[in-house]
């Protein structure tokens, strides 16, 4: 026991280790995304109410903003402090993680080859759980303490009353903060239903009530504002252009974009698999592991053998059963749900349960090396795709397209330019615009009226009203885009025919437009037309 817990603080370390250096060596490009949250933050350091919800939104919650104010107090304000608050978050991850593969598999090496998974994780797991998008970090941690505490009063039949309110808790703070929780909620609400009891009545009333306790914001504001969150959950999430994928091709996104994507195979930003001498060995041993759980699978329905590490035939759902449950259950509602998405983190619910089958599978195997060896080369193929990437050109990134990719590398000297040319509004792209705004602490303001990409405006991207309003009441404004031709040509043609003159400066992917002959805004010209570019 003791040793098994001095190699669990060791694996915490190793894992702060790894993400401190990712963090002070700047190594995950900092979006538009998370400048929001950084912005509500400063917003309620500053005094200000705190919102419900993510600006601009009727969802995802705002406890991520709520703690990375916390961070801004203590450690001041800046992209790193955002960061080491999602650190903080991340470690209750691993930890909260090794206690849930301990409790589910009731074996201390599962347990802390899980957690070693977690501290060194695909490039999935890198990504979102370094930066933020406003509460993955979050969803990851109430969702392993769902979990473990479902699995607490389901299969171990726990009668604790905190238990049964706090698994309620948990799950309702997670329903405020984002939807993905919907998965865990309802491998737990599945759990619940098979272990039934009429006798626990008032255990389920308690979850129940502690379910609306934890989501009281998410509650309180929906009653207020005609549901609004539902409307959007239950609404056509898919941009007027776009076309939704069938069931069939939702099924092969799902195994062969998305899976790739949460065992490493692939890059968030990326729509092609990562390929490399590692990546090609990594992919050897999964398939190893499934193929020896099929054989155990196999050798269990013929030979009715009960393996080692499985519990006894008086439980009702065993560890291999809730893992496949976990998949089952997010590939539904992928496949159900109007949300096309091909990052891949709307599969970060699972990871934590395809972390403990990885596990579960290694520890099965015969040979003590060979299972060291195995796991050896899975942590080197993540630590090396971590280090490789963080120092190509692209880095750590967020962003799919290509060409809202943020490089840092012209922020300063655009800023600079700006300030030396007395510019302190203007109108931009969304993927522009907050983060200059957040990296200037507010010193630059912008209107997000510009597209930035051929489908049009969004009307939405413009999250904070005030900043609109001050940009409309400023005499002297500047234009920037950011890697777009077919918008600056759309510009350049429109100023040409109202005879409005106008000078450019480029800074890498940025084009700024200065010293208009006259004040003018994209509104002016339907370049905030939610249309199709070739059609404005």
């Amino acid at each position: 026991m003791k040793t098994s817990s001095c190699a669990a603080l060791l694996i915490l370390l190793l894992a702060a280790v790894n993400r401190v250096w990712l963090i002070q060596t700047d190594k995950v490009a900092f979006s538009s995304d998370e400048a929001v949250v950084g912005l509500m933050a400063r917003h309620i350091t500053e005094g200000k109410p705190i919102p419900t919800f993510y600006y601009g939104q009727h969802y995802m919650g705002s406890l991520d903003a709520v703690l990375v104010a916390i961070g801004f107090e203590v450690l001041g304000e800046s992209v790193r402090s955002i960061r080491y608050v999602q650190l903080v978050l991340y470690l209750l991850v691993v930890w909260t993680g090794y206690l849930l593969a301990y409790e589910v598999s009731r074996r201390r090496s599962v347990a802390l080859v899980t957690a070693l998974l977690l501290a060194v994780p695909s490039m999935l797991g890198t990504t979102y759980t370094t930066l933020t998008l406003g509460g993955y970090n979050e969803i990851l941690l109430l969702g392993n303490l769902a979990l473990l505490l479902g699995w607490q009063v389901t299969v171990g039949k726990s009668e604790t009353p905190w238990r049964w309110f706090a698994l309620g808790f948990f799950l309702g703070v997670g329903w405020w903060v984002n939807g993905t929780i919907i998965t865990p909620l309802v491998i737990v609400g599945l759990m619940g239903l098979r272990c039934f009891s009429s006798s626990k009545w008032r255990l389920y009333g308690l979850a129940g009530a502690g379910f609306f306790i934890g989501g009281g914001l998410w509650w309180l504001y929906n009653f207020r504002h005609d549901w609004q969150a539902l409307e959007f959950l239950f609404s056509d999430q898919l941009p007027p252009d776009t076309e939704p994928l069938s069931l069939p091709a939702k099924l092969i996104a799902f195994l062969f974009i998305g899976l790739p994507g949460l065992y490493g195979f692939r890059f968030p930003w990326a729509a092609s698999y990562y390929v490399s001498l590692l990546s090609l060995l990594a992919a050897l041993v999964y398939l190893l592991l499934v193929s020896h759980r099929v054989t155990n699978v196999y050798a269990h329905l013929r030979y009715g053998k009960i393996n080692k590490t499985a519990p006894s035939d008086s439980q009702v759902i065993t560890p291999a059963r809730w893992v496949w449950l976990s998949f089952f259950v997010l590939g539904a509602i992928f496949m159900l749900s109007t949300f096309q998405d091909a990052t891949g983190r709307y599969l970060l619910p699972i990871w934590l349960p395809a972390m403990i089958g990885v596990a579960m599978s290694l520890m099965q195997l015969k040979h003590w090396a060979f299972r060291a060896g195995l796991l050896a080369l899975l942590v080197t193929f993540h630590l090396g795709t971590t280090f490789t990437t963080a120092k190509s050109e692209v880095g750590i990134e967020p962003q799919l397209a290509s060409g809202l990719q943020a490089d840092a590398r012209y922020d300063a000297e655009l800023l600079a330019f700006l300030e030396e040319e007395g510019y302190e509004y203007g109108y931009a792209s969304y993927w522009v615009s907050y983060r200059l705004m957040f990296r200037t602490g507010e010193q630059v303001i912008f209107d997000t009226s510009l597209p930035y990409d051929e489908k049009g405006y969004r009307a939405h991207n413009n999250r904070y009203l005030p900043y609109v309003e001050r940009v409309r009441q400023a005499a002297r404004v500047v234009w920037i885009t950011q890697n777009f031709p077919a918008l600056d040509n759309r510009i350049a043609a429109v100023l040409a025919e109202n005879n409005v003159t106008y000078q450019t400066r480029d800074f890498g992917p940025y084009r700024v437009y200065y010293n208009f002959s006259e004040r003018v805004a994209p509104a002016d010209f339907h370049l905030n037309s939610q249309k199709p570019l070739d059609e404005t």
